[in-house]
């Protein structure tokens, strides 16, 4: 823990405790800097220079976590350290198991906020799942409330809740694809709708513009029907008419000889 912190912590607090080992003071103790960790981070950073560590790119949608004691370029960490709350890549890691006084400490996958695996009221690891209060707990808390809730370990939790993310991922992909194929069988059907539609409509077209032609026919062969028998009956008239303009114009000449005949004569014209 940074020592900005300390005095922060021992603000919030009743007592003078150490956040890590719980040791009691009287009075808050002047803070100084450990000198064989300090020498010890110091040889971690001048051994970096000279072993090649190379960080492979995170996959997506991951979050790279880079080593807190790399100095210029920093390499991807292998391990996050809850007690020294720190993270560290594989040639700074190498110190937790081969040093005595580290190999104690909890390591876990790589976090960048791991002050948040931490309990803000014992400073203990959040080891513990409460199901009751749906919360991470300390060994701590737990067990002042042993028996109360029905506790799980941390990482039990964290494999169910894989594991229903998992069922439930399979799930949601399951209706997805099945809604795609709905999706694509609903396109289909109104395609093949649409094409028949087309093929009914041309066919009922056809059939109507079949009748209008038949209609159209019909009709045309009444009025042409219509139209001899008025031109037959307009000659019949026309020649009866001639015949009597033949006999008026005969009968006029008659009168027109008989009128210049009773002229010469002086007789009276015969009764017509």
């Amino acid at each position: 823990m940074a020592r900005g912190l300390i005095p922060r912590y021992w603000a919030t607090c009743s007592s003078c405790q150490s956040p890590l080992c719980k040791e009691d003071f009287p009075k808050p103790p002047d803070l100084h800097v450990n000198i064989e960790f300090r020498d010890m981070l110091e040889l971690f950073k001048k051994q970096s220079h000279t072993v090649n560590v190379k960080s492979s790119r995170p996959r997506e949608g991951e979050v790279e976590v880079l080593c807190s004691l790399c100095d210029g370029t920093r390499h991807k960490a292998d391990k996050s350290c809850l007690i020294c709350l720190a993270s560290y890549c594989k040639n700074h890691l190498k110190p937790h198991s081969s040093v005595q006084a580290l190999r104690w400490h909890k390591l876990i996958n790589p976090m960048q906020t791991l002050e948040d695996r931490l309990c803000k009221i014992h400073n203990k690891i959040l080891e513990f799942f409460c199901k009751t209060d749906q919360s991470c707990v300390c060994a701590l808390r737990l067990k002042n409330h042993l028996g109360m809730h029905e506790v799980v370990s941390l990482e039990d939790r964290l494999k169910d809740r894989k594991t229903k993310l998992s069922h439930a991922k399979t799930e949601v992909k399951r209706n997805l694809n099945e809604k795609r194929l709905l999706v694509q069988n609903s396109i289909t059907q109104c395609h093949g709708e649409l094409q028949r539609s087309k093929v009914e409509t041309g066919k009922a077209l056809d059939a109507l513009v079949a009748l209008i032609v038949t209609k159209k026919m019909t009709l045309i062969e009444l009025l042409e029907g219509k139209q001899r028998a008025a031109e037959q009956q307009a000659k019949t008239f026309i020649r009866q008419l001639q015949l009597e303009i033949t006999e008026d114009t005969q009968r006029y000449t008659e009168l027109e000889e008989l009128s210049k005949t009773s002229s010469k004569t002086s007789h009276p014209c015969p009764s017509l």
